[in-house]
């Protein structure tokens, strides 16, 4: 039956193309669309959809994998399971009831617990533990795109999710809690990692190992010893996260190029702390009552930029440059109360304003005035420490607003491209749902035409 249904599709696909023949065509009009409409709603009714398997305690996951075809379901019910899983169709693999009663413990200690090797796997919704030996992972990516990894909780791992030349996955809404490393991306490019929280990891929450274009927001990070990692990794978007309780709330080390901007990073060690890196932009973030320094250049950083930051009520420094930095340029940053310095620079040509009409930054212990009122301190700033190597020429007497980048627009499907247009789900590659839309839209609705139910529709069989 399920062959049948399938090249039934085929067959209606045929017949409704631009390149059926005119025989056809005058057969189809005989009959009518009424036929041709059924033909289709029959082939995704039928048989050729994907597959449900559940999975009880006492079975496995792994013989449900075994016996699976590419686009079916696992759910597995609530239990403990204690298997490495291994992973090599595109599969949903996801709880019945969400992660609070449905257990995967690793039965090797030094495997990962779910091992996907292929392309547009789903894990949704499981606890995965156990893992802890040297080379154990909860979820290990190893050359897998297009994958969605959510809602899971992920401990006692020595890496909760570990992504190895894996491209353009999408890990959002997972607990990790209790691993060395919460999260690692090793040699993984065009990765969306958001809204996750994580905690007490030995090493880092995330942790980036030349690692390229992906975009870390809106995490939650607490009490790891750095929140955000990035090693020798360059051109990421890290924003909207919040960090507190690290010992770095956000750490790069040999990494250039990157956007860090309105991260809110409060009660670490370090909020910012930069070594080894160049020509990063840091920018738009709250850096608060952190025990040493809001942010923190040390060692050798060149070219880095760093404005339009609040920097507040930190124990010993808003902003310190130490060790041999050289041309960067701090400016229109906020920087209120901090204790004992407000500023610290040991480097050579670094630049804390931006020029005139520009402006420098903003000082809560500023005692200058403003007689010509253009909103700039009629002397500089000198209390960044080493006193005389460095001054803020054009310190702001009010709020300073710095110039944003404009970021990058959010790609929006493009109407000339049928395929796109109806890929709205989130799932690679047009779904079942996605084009029983289509074809409603041209043979009830009658708001497409033939040619774009057509092109879905083959993207739906033919990919």
């Amino acid at each position: 039956m399920r062959k049948l249904n399938k090249e039934l599709g085929k067959e209606t696909l045929l017949l409704i193309g631009e390149g059926a023949t005119r025989g056809w065509m005058k057969r189809i009009r005989s009959i009518g669309l009424v036929v041709v409409s059924l033909s289709i709603f029959l082939s995704f009714c039928g048989a050729v959809s994907a597959a449900t398997v559940y999975v009880s305690p006492g079975g496995s996951i792994q013989a449900a994998i075994d016996g699976a075809a590419a686009g079916d379901t696992i759910i597995v019910k609530d239990g403990i399971y204690t298997e490495n899983v291994n992973v090599y169709k595109a599969l949903t693999i996801k709880s019945e009831n969400g992660y609070s009663g449905c257990v995967v413990e690793a039965a090797d200690a030094n495997q990962a617990v779910f091992y996907v090797q292929t392309d547009g796997v789903k894990i949704q919704g499981i606890t995965i533990q156990g893992a802890t030996d040297l080379w154990g992972y909860g979820i290990q990516l190893q050359c897998a795109d297009d994958c969605v990894i959510n809602e899971n909780r992920i401990q006692n791992n020595n890496k909760g999710i570990y992504l190895y030349k894996s491209t353009k996955n999408d890990i959002r809404d997972n607990t990790l809690n209790s691993n060395v490393n919460g999260m690692y991306l090793k040699s993984s490019g065009n990765n969306e990692i958001y809204d996750n929280t994580i905690s007490s990891s030995d090493s880092s929450g995330i942790w980036l190992s030349s690692a390229e274009g992906n975009a870390i927001h809106d995490n939650t990070l607490t009490s790891n010893y750095n929140g955000i990692y990035l090693r020798s990794s360059n051109n990421n978007d890290v924003y909207g996260n919040s960090a507190n309780s690290n010992y770095n709330g956000i750490y790069l080390y040999l990494s250039n190029d990157n956007r860090i901007y309105e991260n809110f990073a409060h009660s670490n060690h370090d909020g910012i702390n930069l070594q080894s890196s160049c020509n990063n932009n840091i920018y738009d973030n709250r850096l608060r009552s952190n025990d040493c320094s809001g942010v923190d250049l040390v060692g050798s950083n060149s070219y880095n930029s760093v404005y339009g930051n609040t920097v507040e009520l930190n124990n010993e420094c808003g902003i310190r440059l130490y060790g041999s930095n050289t041309y960067n340029t701090i400016y229109a940053n906020k920087l209120i109360d901090n204790d004992i310095n407000q500023a610290y620079d040991n480097g050579e040509n670094n630049a804390w304003d931006n020029g005139y009409p520009s402006g420098g930054n903003y000082w809560s212990d500023y005692t200058g005035i403003d007689a010509d009122g253009d909103g700039i301190g009629d002397t500089p700033y000198t209390k960044i420490y080493p006193l005389g190597n460095n001054e803020d020429r054009y310190p702001l007497m009010g709020d300073p607003q710095a110039p944003t980048p404009t970021p990058t627009p959010t790609p929006t499907p493009d109407p000339s491209d049928p395929c796109e247009l109806y890929d709205t789900n989130g799932t690679p590659g047009i779904q079942k749902e996605e084009a029983v839309a289509a074809v409603s839209d041209y043979l009830i609705d009658h708001t497409i035409d033939k040619a774009t139910a057509v092109a879905v529709l083959n993207c739906y069989y033919f990919g």
